[in-house]
């Protein structure tokens, strides 16, 4: 299911997706109330969801279907030609699996909408490319796994600053509202350092991913899309992508870890 503005742009989408075999479109609308009136009466796994439309913006849309009394909420998709980074926060806290930037490239949006079929938080993780949770294995332990695999290995500056930003994250989404205000100083009180030597050493541990090759991949796998021309995620951007992958693969799991982590 799509909803776009652009009429034209829907057309073209829904006529690449009808010539794939394993994707069924179900329905292309041109605004968020069409969309939300569908999302009642028709079952969709994942919705393409432009945030720019006029007549209800895509924060709209999600509150929408987030307040809509569903067993299974689909896997949304986000499009737009640019998404502040506030809006995009926003936009992961309630819900967005991906973010993909205007104009769109058809074969790109394909492996984004089959990618929930193998890792959306309904499926069985136990074969993602990072395993869930292991047997006796701390969600702290398991975020520094996924940092390892992100090439930010414990010894790096600014490991343990962006573990701990994960892991508040996860346990308490409203800190990506107020990175600098309320998450840097959260960890600075808890290691005696203040919010500018954190912002600071988090920054530099994600470019020492990047730089170590290994950064790009990971942040993809975790449903990070990069702005065109900007390369790595910002501070906020890396640990919205972790931590909403960690909270959609442990579902019905105690959020609470990061207080004892």
């Amino acid at each position: 299911m799509m909803a776009d503005a652009d009429a034209d742009l829907c057309a073209v989408v829904g006529e690449h997706m009808r010539e794939q075999r394993d994707i069924e479109v179900v329905g292309l609308y041109t605004d968020g109330d069409a969309l939300l009136r569908a999302l009642d009466v028709v079952e969709a796994d994942i919705v393409i969801l432009d945030m720019s439309m006029s007549r209800i913006d895509g924060l709209s849309v999600l509150e929408g279907i987030r307040a809509q009394v569903r067993r299974d909420s689909p896997v949304v998709i986000a499009v737009s030609p640019f998404v502040p980074e506030g809006v995009m926060l926003q936009a992961r806290s309630l819900g967005v699996r991906n973010f993909l930037y205007k104009p769109l490239d058809l074969e790109t949006l394909c492996r984004r909408v089959r990618q929930p079929a193998s890792e959306s938080p309904r499926c069985d993780h136990r074969h993602l490319p990072i395993q869930s949770r292991r047997m006796g294995e701390s969600f702290a332990e398991e975020v520094g796994r996924i940092m390892g695999g992100m090439g930010v290995p414990p010894h790096v500056r600014g490991y343990k600053y962006l573990r701990r930003a994960i892991l508040l994250v996860v346990s308490r989404p409203e800190f990506l509202e107020a990175v600098t205000k309320e998450l840097y100083p959260a960890i600075a009180a808890h290691y005696r350092s203040t919010p500018q030597r954190v912002e600071r050493a988090i920054r530099h541990a994600i470019q020492c991913a990047y730089e170590r090759g290994a950064g790009e991949k990971m942040m993809e796998m975790v449903g990070f899309v990069a702005t065109p021309g900007v390369g790595r995620p910002s501070n906020a951007e890396c640990i919205a992508s972790v931590a909403e992958y960690l909270r959609t693969a442990h579902l019905g799991h105690n959020p609470d870890f990061a207080r004892n982590s």
